[in-house]
């Protein structure tokens, strides 16, 4: 990360000087690459953000809605939340190169693709009568965004002072109806830290707002409900499905309000992590006599025993208002696989440690990606989970790239 205001910039990307230009500084600049890293060899056990310090420098900025995105990257902002009883809910995804589209997908093999001509928001709420899901795809000409406002054709995020304001003005698919409104959301606590998913930095997540409060006023269909919300945002400076193969997140909230919020990824080969300390992250040698592991033979990256990258687990705790800790990365082993979901399919996996895990409910249940609602047991009773997980070698499959569009039409004068 090079760029202020959460620039995802890609390698190669900006003005181009004179090659023999460009060299000398880089020669220059070997010794102080050298010393710095030596810490990051003492922290790879376990794997610790080495980013952390220019990420909190970016995240200082807070909130920015008109933040660059690289060619071929994305960025997005989520919010969910819940009424007390659980029968009513929402998901809001606002979208800059929408990371699941096909029309997106299609483009970036042709060569570096614009992101603001593939945006979208992503607009579902669940009952209390029955589930309503909007994502239609707009391009550039329908895209507005400053610092603190973000509009894809009718609809719009603003920031305001004491939160942010989500305006709706959306059709469902694929039985068409329209979903009209406002959905006001107030952080209890706004966190400045952002979290590097990969070693080298490309994708990155920023957990806003573990605790909000969210009040939703629909006019179309008539809907008015309090609830209890979280918001975050991710960003990316290459296509997610470069970086890794799978994902899954599940946060957790206690009696008391604390939460625990778990990131776990596995890279693909290119972006695994785990060079041995014996290794230079620069030398293509092979390793001390002594290590033990095995490495891919081109990227060097440390493999496990059947020959994959390693997962990465990230655990982030947060206490009653949404203050975040400052996260611990380590290997989370393989994971634990909870039920598959009843129509696609598609595997839930989870933390191994949280065997206790039962399924409540499933909101959402596609060929590549679920979301589900888990109860836990703990000291002081249960705890609620939000669970998702996302396989992106399914995404990327010939047949659900030609199913998408049912689900994510493109639309130019919606």
């Amino acid at each position: 990360m090079r760029a202020p205001d959460l620039e995802l910039n890609a390698p190669g990307q900006g003005a181009q000087a004179p090659v023999q230009e460009e060299r000398a500084p880089r020669r220059d600049e070997r010794a102080p690459r050298q010393e710095e890293r030596a810490p990051r060899q003492e922290e790879r056990a376990p794997p610790l953000n080495a980013k952390a310090s220019q990420q909190e420098k970016i995240a200082e900025q807070q909130l920015r809605f008109d933040a660059p995105v690289s060619s071929n990257g994305y960025r997005w902002w989520y919010v969910d939340a819940f009424t007390p009883d659980g029968k009513a809910g929402l998901t809001i995804i606002g979208f800059v190169g929408s990371v699941f589209s096909p029309y997106y997908a299609r483009a970036r093999r042709k060569g570096l693709t614009d992101p603001e001509h593939f945006v979208s928001l992503n607009v579902i709420f669940y009952g209390p009568d029955r589930k309503r899901w909007a994502l239609t795809e707009r391009g550039r000409t329908e895209l507005t965004r400053s610092a603190n406002y973000f509009q894809v054709g009718p609809s719009a995020i603003s920031r305001e002072p004491d939160g942010y304001r989500i305006t709706i003005d959306e059709r469902c698919v694929p039985w068409p109806s329209a979903v009209k409104g406002q959905v006001i959301v107030r952080p209890r606590y706004h966190n400045t830290q952002c979290f590097a998913l990969d070693p080298a930095g490309r994708h990155r997540w920023w957990p806003i707002a573990p605790r909000c409060d969210v009040e939703v006023s629909l006019t179309s269909p008539n809907l008015k409900w309090r609830g209890e919300g979280y918001m975050d945002s991710n960003g990316g400076s290459e296509p997610v499905e470069q970086g890794f193969t799978q994902w899954h997140w599940m946060r957790s909230t206690a009696a008391d309000g604390s939460g625990i919020i778990y990131y776990d990824v596995l890279p693909t080969i290119a972006n695994a992590s785990g060079l041995c300390s014996t290794r230079d992250q620069d030398d293509d040698a092979t390793c001390d006599t002594n290590c033990d592991k095995r490495h891919d033979k081109k990227s060097g990256n440390r493999l496990n025993k059947g020959g994959n990258a390693n997962w990465r687990g990230l655990t982030v705790q947060s206490d009653i208002e949404g203050r975040i800790s400052d996260g611990s990365w380590a290997d989370p082993g393989p994971p634990a696989q909870l039920p598959v979901t009843p129509v696609w399919r598609m595997p839930r996996p989870a933390r191994a440690e949280l065997s206790d895990l039962q399924v409540v409910k499933t909101y959402e249940d596609t060929p590549f990606y679920t979301r589900s609602q888990l109860t836990m047991p703990t000291d002081t009773g249960s705890a609620q989970v939000m669970h998702e997980s996302l396989d992106l070698k399914r995404f990327g499959s010939r047949w659900v790239q030609t199913l998408l569009p049912f689900r994510m039409p493109r639309r130019s004068g919606w």
